[in-house]
């Protein structure tokens, strides 16, 4: 048997492939990249049996068009992007799974819910391993469909040659991260609050608009109440993580995300902690958001109530005796 595939017949916006990311390579200058959401394409990927870090499509605010080659069961999670079988207008909401026959036409005509959403085939995309991962890192060209974003003629295959159909399928609990509300994001110290307080109190005090110029390096904010942020000149460069909260001169902070730099010298006073990143991933621009500071221990807290809502999820998924030995890696 053939691999499940789908022909992109429309890219839309911006659509990658995206697995967790690849690991030991920053003191060689390579970014982690990686989904932004992790949840979500951990959502995408348990609904049909993958491990949770396999290979998906990341479509961005308006997705692409895809027509099946024979027929495939395909996964969705993250954002709302409005898919839609066209054959028969059935609606395909994050959370969920879908059959769908040769020939059928799947579109992500965009909506209002989020900013990223998640499109699985079994046993996840069928792309090579470049430096251990599939995720694409678009300024080098690495991973992914020849280190691009996919394009109108290309095919996407799934790994696994299973074709049987799949009775409908929903994520047990919430399936999605993406805030209903204005969102508050939960931030720690940085390496720098000590040295600015001044800086992390404006953080935390003021509303943040997300900026047009936003991306997968960095969330880019402009006070949304005019309140002016204290600056500081940059600091001797060193490591930055993922939900790293820069300020740059300009005094408007970037909120590093999955493909930011490995090293970087501007004032570090507040990082988002790990379980508000899928949050972060969804922030669209034009939209706004706050601070709140924590401590370090009610981050791992949070940490450790994520993965323990995915892995009751998954619990009932198994106890439904849909499928086995399903792993989660929710840090990593």
């Amino acid at each position: 048997m053939v691999n499940a595939a789908l022909e992109v017949l429309d890219p839309g916006i911006l659509s990658t492939v995206q697995d967790f990311g690849r690991r030991g390579y920053e003191r060689l200058g390579v970014p982690h990249s990686g989904a932004c959401d992790r949840w979500g394409i951990a959502v995408a990927n348990v609904l049909l049996g993958n491990i949770p870090s396999a290979a998906a499509l990341e479509m961005t605010l308006i997705g692409p068009t895809l027509r099946a080659r024979g027929p495939c069961v395909v996964g969705l999670g993250g954002a709302d992007l409005g898919a839609v079988v066209l054959r028969t207008g059935d609606r395909v909401a994050p959370g969920t799974t879908h059959n769908l026959r040769d020939g059928d036409v799947l579109q992500f005509p965009g909506d209002s819910g989020g900013m990223r959403a998640y499109l699985s085939l079994r046993g996840g995309l069928d792309v090579p391993l470049s430096l251990g991962s599939r995720s694409t890192y678009l300024p080098a060209h690495l991973g992914g469909i020849k280190g691009r974003q996919i394009e109108t003629g290309d095919v996407i295959r799934g790994i696994s040659t299973a074709h049987e159909e799949m009775g409908a399928r929903g994520w047990p609990e919430r399936p999605s991260l993406v805030s209903d509300r204005e969102p508050e994001l939960r931030v720690v110290e940085g390496p720098d609050a000590s040295l600015l307080p001044a800086v992390l109190d404006t953080l935390l005090r003021a509303r943040w608009v997300i900026g047009p110029s936003s991306d997968r390096t960095g969330v880019r904010l402009v006070a949304g109440d005019g309140q002016a942020m204290p600056v500081h000149p940059p600091l001797v460069s060193r490591p930055v993580v993922w939900g790293a909260i820069q300020v740059p001169p300009s005094g408007e902070p970037i909120i590093l995300q999955a493909d930011h730099q490995t090293v970087g010298g501007y004032p570090v006073p507040a990082v988002v902690i790990t379980a508000d990143l899928p949050i972060l991933a969804q922030l669209r621009p034009g939209g706004s958001v706050g601070f709140t500071l924590v401590r370090q221990v009610d981050a791992l807290a949070a940490l450790r109530d994520r993965a323990e809502t995915f892995r009751r999820a998954t619990e009932r998924l198994r106890r439904d005796g849909l499928w086995q030995d399903l792993w989660l890696n929710t840090a990593g």
